[in-house]
């Protein structure tokens, strides 16, 4: 498994920089390239469901609903051994839509990072919420995961892009990498499409 050590080393080799000297730099690159990616719809970052409890209000902060949550995927209502999928809506086509009735929840958004729904439930329900998991990565240089391995290049190459373009104004390099680190992206979303039409994921329902 590669690590943060491993691609601080070679952020290091490919600009031709020391990487002691530069390791603020590139340390600063990677975790704002991590933060950048980290809603992303890659395969790698696969949804994972929760059970939640909805129940006499129409929002619920997600901070203590989902602690480890990046970007929520769909969220759906359960009746008995069926779920029924809640609508997903803008945070404007929500604002439009919602009422001051009371029933079972039809619609969905986010805003100010809570959960919310419309109509206001009038009873307890429990619902499946897929969400993506925040991946986050510690400063050691023994880390690893999931950026320093299957998004590794994506995350190297748009470090890269960063520092050349930030620190070393080297804008003609920078454009060269930007337009690697776009082949990239286009070949994990790729990627994506073709795992999910395999099944090899679960499906965003």
């Amino acid at each position: 498994m590669a690590t943060l050590g491993d691609l601080r080393t070679r952020i290091a080799d490919e600009l031709q920089v020391d990487a002691t000297t530069w390791a603020t730099e590139i340390d600063r690159a990677i975790f704002s390239a991590i933060k950048f990616y980290d809603d992303a719809d890659f395969w790698f970052l696969e949804a994972s469901p929760a059970t939640v409890v909805l129940s006499l209000t129409s929002a619920y902060p997600l901070a203590s609903l989902i602690p480890d949550r990046s970007q929520i995927r769909n969220v759906l209502l359960q009746y008995g051994r069926d779920n029924q999928p809640l609508l997903y809506r803008t945070q404007g086509e929500f604002g439009d839509i919602q009422t001051e009735f009371t029933g079972d929840p039809t619609y969905w958004t986010i805003n100010n990072d809570r959960l919310l729904v419309d109509p206001v439930p009038t009873r307890t329900f429990s619902a499946v919420v897929w969400y993506s998991k925040i991946y986050s990565m510690t400063a050691s240089a023994s880390a690893s995961s999931v950026w320093t391995n299957e998004g590794e290049e994506m995350i190297r190459l748009h470090a890269k892009v960063d520092i050349l373009a930030n620190r070393m104004k080297d804008f003609a390099e920078a454009a060269q990498v930007q337009g690697r680190l776009e082949m990239v992206l286009d070949n994990l979303g790729e990627k994506s499409v073709q795992r999910r039409a395999s099944r090899r994921l679960r499906p965003h329902l």
